[in-house]
């Protein structure tokens, strides 16, 4: 029984130092402070409320609270909190949420507004933003205004985006007398659990107009005209937000309202003055957000997250071994592009024969992602680089998948004289002029090898074959002699029409990687090298390029705005007038 009790209490003991082990090793969540009113607009003696959330902390003290006339604000009650524990790629995060709950009783009508007031949580300070709070005897006009709130997904897991559309407007019967609309949204800013991210895009074609955000802004929505909508008749409008979700728990959006009517012009010395107001709400929604589930989670998910593909092109297929191919990957889809990491080809199954030098990543939109993953070849067998795999948490299927890239096809040609004796394989040695020939002699035991008859004695042997050896000799060496200056030979041909050549390319281009190795073409060609030597080199400095300083900087310029257009997801590439005027330079000060 005494060994069964320290048994438990070694095991609680065990327990309490993975605990703690883990706890040191995960990762704090930044603390981040919002407070929001349950509501924006309330009927006189309705009841609202402040809703402080911190997240990244179970603890936070909430400072002297502002007096503000015409609203009674009560003592905070709270707070609750949540707290949980993640994993991801090997990185434990821990989450945390505490709320507190502030009550405001309404003594009169109007327009007020709550100051910010101080939170902190340990040794920061935060302050709340200001809260725009309207108060009305009467919220007449249900019957003739609109506003809908939408949340797609219904469900969503934490790292998950999600899309709200807002529509408002009223009967279209009211369009003439109509010229004032306000939309209150008490979470406009300040949404716990969630942050704001790229919208998914504009309607194409769509008109845009500006309305009224929280009595203090303004906002631009999309006018929809006169539309139908459950079987009545507006003049309405929309609204598209897009959020990535960060905790698990549930995101609230408080009651929005939509205020419309009709005012008088006002002037910059009277404001302006009410005829008619009409106020309709959207009821409070809350979207809930699971966690990721732990079981079947691979070790190489990297918190990517949606419906994803992925599509991948090279800038070249045929290199030297060690040469730089530079592989663009395009990742696409309705998932969290921008948050993900990217799959670590340097240990990646399949990538052995690749060195990775290095990725330049970038966000093209909500919906598109490119990496550039710059690898080389280091085995000559090679013929193809292999899929990019991604692990993907699939929300529509409920399952961690992978998605893979297309393999590309490439061929690898080895550097000459890099295979060393090898090369020899099995053939037999030769003789040449520089071997000692020492076969079927006994030198090392004293015995003088026999005379060697010279074959000078005899005129009508060696005077033919030394005139035909003299011209094979000639032969042989004039070009070897002549290598770099004769005005026939292929470098040298290939560097005269370099120029001619490069303004033909750059007529036929139709992409910035085309006029990429068009220019990359000239210099190899000017320098007598390859292409491929020109992608990713920078010469400014560089003590094997005799180019003005000015000059190289120049060069350097152009190939860093050619590099960005071709493979990054902004920039243009210059123009073709400044790529031939940049070589005609290059050519005058002797490249």
């Amino acid at each position: 029984m005494n060994g069964m009790k320290n048994f438990m209490v070694l095991g609680l003991v065990l327990l309490g130092w993975l605990w703690f082990a883990g706890s040191a090793a995960a990762q704090d969540v930044a603390p981040r402070v919002s407070a929001h009113l349950t509501t924006g607009v309330a009927k006189l003696g309705a009841p609202v409320e402040i809703i402080v959330v911190v997240e990244g902390s179970l603890e936070g003290r909430i400072g002297k609270l502002p007096a503000v006339d015409g609203l009674a604000i009560g003592k905070p009650k709270g707070p609750s909190t949540e707290s949980s524990m993640r994993s991801i790629n090997g990185r434990m995060d821990i989450e945390r949420r505490a709320t507190w709950r502030i009550p405001i009783k309404t003594t009169r009508t109007g327009d007020f507004q709550v100051p910010p007031f101080r939170i902190t949580v340990g040794s920061q300070n935060f302050e709340t933003q200001p809260m725009q709070l309207r108060v009305r005897e009467d919220l007449a006009g249900a019957e003739l205004g609109y506003i809908d709130l939408e949340i797609s997904p219904a469900k969503i897991v934490v790292g998950q985006p999600f899309d709200i559309t807002l529509t408002f407007g009223w009967d279209a019967g009211l369009a003439a007398k109509i010229n004032h609309a306000d939309l209150s949204l008490p979470w406009w800013g300040e949404l716990a659990g969630a942050i704001e991210i790229e919208s998914a895009g504009r309607t194409l074609g769509g008109r845009r107009t500006t309305v009224g955000l929280n009595g203090d802004s303004q906002l631009e929505v999309e006018s929809l005209g006169a539309t139908t909508i459950d079987g009545r008749d507006l003049v309405a409008y929309r609204l598209k937000k897009s959020y990535l979700a960060t905790a698990a728990g549930t995101v609230d959006f408080p009651v929005s309202h939509v205020e419309f009517g009709r005012v008088s012009g006002g002037s910059i010395f009277d404001a302006p003055r009410v005829i008619e107001m009409y106020y309709k709400s959207a009821p409070a929604k809350g979207l809930s957000v699971a966690p990721l589930p732990e079981a079947g989670r691979p070790i190489e998910f990297g918190g990517a997250v949606g419906t994803i593909e992925a599509f991948a092109k090279a800038d070249r297929r045929e290199v030297e071994l060690g040469d730089s191919i530079k592989v663009k990957v395009t990742w696409s889809g309705d998932g969290n592009l921008e948050f993900f990491d990217l799959p670590d080809l340097a240990h990646a199954p399949g990538f052995e024969g690749l060195r990775l030098f290095g990725v330049k990543d970038e966000l093209k939109s909500r919906s598109a992602r490119v990496s550039i993953f710059d690898l080389a070849p280091t085995d000559a067998n090679l013929t193809e680089i292999p899929p990019i795999p991604l692990v993907v948490y699939d929300p529509e299927e409920a399952r961690y998948k992978t998605v893979r890239t297309s393999a590309i096809p490439i061929r690898v040609h080895a550097l000459k004289g890099t295979g060393g004796l090898a090369d020899l394989g099995d053939e037999a040695p030769r003789d040449d002029i520089r071997d000692i020939v020492t076969r079927g002699f006994s030198g090392a035991l004293g015995v003088a090898p026999p005379p060697v008859k010279s074959p000078f004695k005899r005129p009508d042997v060696w005077l033919p074959g030394s005139a035909a050896g003299l011209l094979l000799l000639f032969g042989f060496l004039r070009p070897r002699v002549r290598r770099g200056l004769n005005p026939a030979a292929p470098l040298e041909r290939r560097r005269r029409r370099a120029l001619r050549v490069l303004r033909r390319e750059l007529a036929k281009a139709q992409s910035a990687e085309d006029k990429l190795d068009a220019f990359a073409a000239f210099l190899g060609a000017r320098t007598r090298t390859g292409a491929a030597m020109w992608h990713g080199r920078r010469v400014a400095g560089a003590a094997d390029m005799a180019l003005a300083p000015a000059l190289a900087e120049r060069l350097d310029r152009h190939l860093e705005a050619l590099e960005e257009a071709a493979w990054g997801p902004h920039g243009s590439p210059p123009n073709d007038e400044e790529l031939v005027g940049l070589a005609q330079e290059l050519v005058k000060e002797g490249l």
